[in-house]
């Protein structure tokens, strides 16, 4: 699937997403995806240290269910760090959620998973409260313990998955990831000759 250049929020005070110097390789992103133990608590691989670990979802974010109070009651305003696809997010949708929750949403986005383990493994982790991982690397980013448990107390609308989407194998339990978007792709094939294609 092409992810097209597109404008977006993005703090400019914030790091860009691009390749570095440690980039992460595709096939090396996949490898760390096998046989993940699902551990139960997640912890920042970030320079030994405690940090604010990101909740993945799959393909995007059930955003009206989500709280957007990630910050102390204290403080004086509320803001929610998305890291996302491009293109993978109606603006409407987040302005509607701005408006509803009294708060900021502040969207950065990757156009290659490569680009995004990069950052997040380099200290992005501490930098999002939300990420929109492809499914196929959730494995991964659990097993780096770069996502913490979803607070599902938080999450009403967990109880309205269809029985499909709600024990994914890339996340028993759904313990880190929501379901947001799915779909098929048709692949049609031009075959003017008839000719006799083997199955593959």
């Amino acid at each position: 699937m092409e992810h097209r250049n597109h404008q977006t929020a993005t703090d400019s005070s914030r790091p860009s997403v691009g390749r570095s110097e440690n980039q992460t390789g595709r096939r090396e992103i996949h490898a760390l995806g096998r046989e993940v133990p699902f551990p139960a608590t997640a912890r920042s691989v970030t320079a030994g240290r405690l940090r604010p670990r990101v909740r993945g979802l799959w393909w995007g974010l059930l955003l009206l269910a989500l709280p957007c109070a990630v910050v102390p009651a204290h403080a004086q305003a509320r803001h929610l760090n998305l890291f996302i696809w491009s293109e993978y997010i109606d603006p409407s949708i987040v302005a509607d959620f701005e408006k509803r929750f009294d708060c900021k949403v502040t969207i950065d986005v990757y156009e290659e998973e490569e680009s995004m383990m990069s950052k997040l493994l380099g200290g992005g982790d501490a930098l999002y409260d939300v990420i929109v991982p492809s499914n196929q690397l959730v494995p991964a980013l659990i097993k780096l313990k770069l996502l913490t448990p979803l607070p599902r107390a938080s999450l009403p609308n967990l109880r309205n998955l269809e029985p499909q989407f709600a024990n994914a194998r890339y996340d028993p339990g759904n313990r880190y990831t929501i379901p947001f978007q799915w779909g098929t792709l048709g692949i049609y094939l031009r075959n003017p000759k008839h000719r006799v294609i083997e199955e593959s």
